[in-house]
């Protein structure tokens, strides 16, 4: 055999390897998730009429935990099983990956934290080509002309005025310099571009008040950590108040403050007040937390896929409403007495 010859082969032997072992990958998942949802239904003595599927990015979230929980109370009342998965330290699987395993499962709607991604934004449409009805959650599809069946969640513009009227309230005249840090994808760009646009609005004669953006490429808290800390650290990066529109990212942000002796150096306005970020907020450490209602999104993913199958049509957009826990109002969401 020729030495032209071998060299046509050889990639192509590596190629259907590459193929079989994702196919196979696929393929396991695919029998694990069947098998979870046969055995949670022996377990719960429950059988349903419709298979959900809610995929996010960070299944370890307390956000989305709360709102999985929520919404699989809600899901049992229109006779649905729904099932929760995503990335977490221990997957190896994508947002597309499960997308796709969902489409091959054929399950009846499926709920998801779009990305961007194009590969994503195609597997939308290939849902919908195959009829199973696709709601996005949090985060809308790219696509104008998307074959989603609805959003819920709360839109780039509210979000960057709520961050933009935050710092806009926290703002000192020592105050020089605003850091955001983005996860990436076109919905946290959008937000930081009504972000400045409402500081320009609110604080127009700051000229010397710098507002930048950091886009934050990791896969794991682990890498967000190590990035959270070189900010920090480093004397030309480091913000007078740091902006974090993600849950791990602002919870990230408060360790790093504590362990690198930044704690009034470098305020923190960040995403979801979990336990950890009510008691940093007492302490004065984070500034803010939005809070959006979870109770709500878990209620309305699931009813604008219930409703889409009982009337063939559901509204195109669920606003969910923002708040901003601060010093002065955490008591509240404690339920506490100040």
């Amino acid at each position: 055999m020729g030495r032209s010859m071998k060299r046509k082969i050889i990639p192509a032997i590596i190629g259907l390897l590459v193929i079989v072992t994702v196919t196979i990958g696929v393929w396991i998942c695919y029998n694990r998730m069947i098998n979870t949802i046969d055995s949670e239904e022996v377990n719960e003595a429950n059988t349903y009429s419709y298979h959900y599927v809610l995929i996010v990015e960070n299944t370890e979230s307390n956000f989305w935990d709360s709102v999985y929980e929520i919404a699989k109370a809600e899901a049992a009342k229109n006779d649905a099983y729904l099932e929760f998965v995503g990335g977490n330290p221990i997957s190896n699987y994508t947002i597309s990956e499960y997308m796709e395993i969902s489409i091959a499962a054929q399950v009846d709607g499926i709920i998801v934290e779009s990305n961007g991604q194009k590969t994503v934004e195609e597997l939308i449409e290939k849902a919908g080509e195959k009829q199973i009805p696709v709601v996005t959650v949090m985060k809308d599809s790219s696509n104008n002309e998307s074959s989603r069946k609805s959003f819920v969640g709360i839109n780039s513009y509210e979000f960057g005025q709520a961050y933009g009227e935050a710092i806009c309230q926290f703002a000192s005249e020592d105050t020089k310099k605003v850091l955001v840090l983005l996860k990436g994808g076109t919905e946290d760009a959008g937000t930081y571009a009504y972000m400045k646009t409402a500081l320009k609005e609110l604080l127009p004669g700051r000229t010397d008040l710098e507002v930048g953006a950091y886009e934050v490429d990791s896969k794991t808290s682990f890498d967000a950590e190590e990035i959270i800390r070189d900010i920090f650290l480093d004397v030309d990066l480091a913000p007078d108040i740091l902006v974090c529109l993600d849950e791990v990212y602002t919870e990230c942000a408060y360790y790093a403050a504590i362990d690198y002796n930044k704690v009034g150096v470098v305020d923190i306005i960040g995403f979801y007040p979990s336990e950890t970020i009510m008691a940093a907020i007492e302490k004065g450490i984070v500034l803010a937390a939005f809070k959006l209602d979870t109770e709500k999104i878990g209620k309305d993913i699931v009813g604008a896929l219930a409703e889409f199958k009982q009337m063939g049509y559901v509204s195109d957009y669920y606003s969910v409403d923002i708040e901003a826990v601060t010093r002065e109002n955490v008591h509240e969401f404690r339920g506490e007495t100040p």
